[in-house]
């Protein structure tokens, strides 16, 4: 039978279980600790407690025999967003194993110009958060358009997110701040429109049935 896998902060959880019910002079069997996990692991509040949870009681006394093995996580996967000094970058080359967890390890950052720079340690990042993230991608987007974040220019065309079909833009900034001036189906007559409720399909540019 193969070892189970569990993570490494299920192997703590795991840990903390067992510390928690030994009494001092007393080791329990493992049957008297598997009573107290079939008991009690659905009233279990802390994430290293629910991490163990869902292990079937057969799962979890193979765990209490040391029937299992760690499997390696990368904590930042190549691919993905850190931040580093403020500023959000993806991950070119991530951690090399499981055992250089102590904050030394190097990585191998790649900025949104595609510029990489290496030997970036572990504990200079931290994870993006999924606002962050959002930001960044929306920006590198822009970016790679040669323009600024929700620079709509005259011809673009856009969908707007409570509106039917496709429009374009007629006035790149409209009455209000963040706003602009589009034609629903190309021919209506002009309206104000905020940014947040469009998004670009075609930019001017890249139209065929124009001279941009």
């Amino acid at each position: 039978m193969d070892k189970i896998k569990i993570t490494q902060g299920q192997k703590e959880g795991l840990h903390e279980f067992v510390n928690e019910n030994t009494d001092i002079g007393h080791l329990p069997m493992s049957e008297e600790l598997l009573e107290i996990f079939i008991e009690n692991r659905k009233h279990w509040c802390s994430e290293q407690r629910q991490s163990i949870a869902d292990f079937t009681p057969e799962q979890f006394a193979l765990l209490l025999c040391g029937w299992y093995e760690v499997k390696f996580e990368e904590e930042y996967p190549k691919g993905s967003f850190v931040v580093k000094m403020g500023e959000v970058w993806e991950v070119d080359h991530p951690q090399a194993d499981g055992h250089k967890d102590n904050g030394t390890c190097f990585l191998a950052l790649k900025r949104s110009d595609g510029v990489v720079y290496h030997n970036i340690l572990r504990k200079e990042i931290r994870k993006a958060t999924a606002e962050e993230i959002e930001r960044e991608k929306k920006r590198r987007f822009w970016e790679s358009l040669g323009r600024e974040v929700d620079e709509y220019r005259i011809g673009d065309v856009v969908r707007h997110e409570y509106a039917k079909g496709l429009g374009e833009i007629t006035k790149e900034k409209g009455d209000f701040k963040n706003h602009v001036l589009w034609s629903q189906t190309f021919c209506d007559s002009e309206k104000t429109v905020n940014k947040k409720y469009i998004t670009l399909i075609t930019p001017v540019e890249k139209r065929l049935d124009i001279d941009a």
